[in-house]
């Protein structure tokens, strides 16, 4: 017999991403805006003292910049894009998190997405065992007794499916946009996640 367990969970992890982008005709100066910028940037981040806050650069490149115009390639100097991730516990706190970006200028912010945290997810799926278990263990209850057999014990136990919450964003439309066009933090709109886990459960009749 199949047994199920499906649980709503709420996302305890929000993430954004920000993007530091210089153009400047040289390289050294692009360099050194690009890297002035995203440290007072990640010091502004920092100072917001974010629960179980976790910090990564996600990108780094310098390169020429060359748009084509009118069939040709136009040199236009150098382009420095650094891209940094934050995520925290701290849900309440993403609109300050947002604004924070805003005021120092970051160019470009995408997010706020939400996701489930490894340890919660640990957590949820060892209460669903019991939960897909104690399933199984009713439905077989009920055909022993319409059959007409005693149920025995349990030979074998297999996970036939489980499902993982995804990350996803936190309200209707998702962000990704220049600073500038942001003036305040958006509505932030929860939203729960499911985990679901299906066992087979093989029992003995006497």
């Amino acid at each position: 017999l199949s047994g199920k367990c499906e649980k709503k969970i709420m996302p305890d992890r929000v993430k954004i991403q920000v993007t530091i982008e210089i153009l400047n005709k040289s390289q050294k100066e692009s360099t050194k805006i690009a890297n002035e910028k995203y440290n007072k940037l990640l010091k502004v981040y920092k100072d917001l003292n974010l629960k179980d806050a976790e910090y990564e650069t996600t990108e780094y490149r310098i390169f020429p910049f060359k748009p084509w115009e009118k069939r040709k390639q136009v040199f236009k100097g150098y382009k420095t894009k650094i891209g940094l991730s934050v995520s925290t516990s701290d849900i309440k706190k993403v609109g300050n998190l947002i604004n924070s970006g805003n005021k120092i200028g970051q160019d470009f912010l995408s997010g706020p997405s939400q996701y489930v945290s490894d340890k919660l997810k640990k957590k949820v799926y060892k209460t669903c065992l019991t939960t897909a278990i104690n399933d199984a263990k009713e439905k077989a209850s009920i055909i022993s007794i319409a059959s007409g057999v005693k149920l025995g014990s349990v030979l074998s136990v297999s996970e036939s499916s489980y499902s993982n919450p995804n990350p996803r964003p936190m309200y209707k439309a998702a962000m990704a946009m220049r600073s500038e066009s942001v003036s305040d933090s958006p509505n932030i709109e929860l939203k729960t996640s499911k985990l679901s886990l299906n066992l087979n459960v093989v029992f003995a009749i006497k």
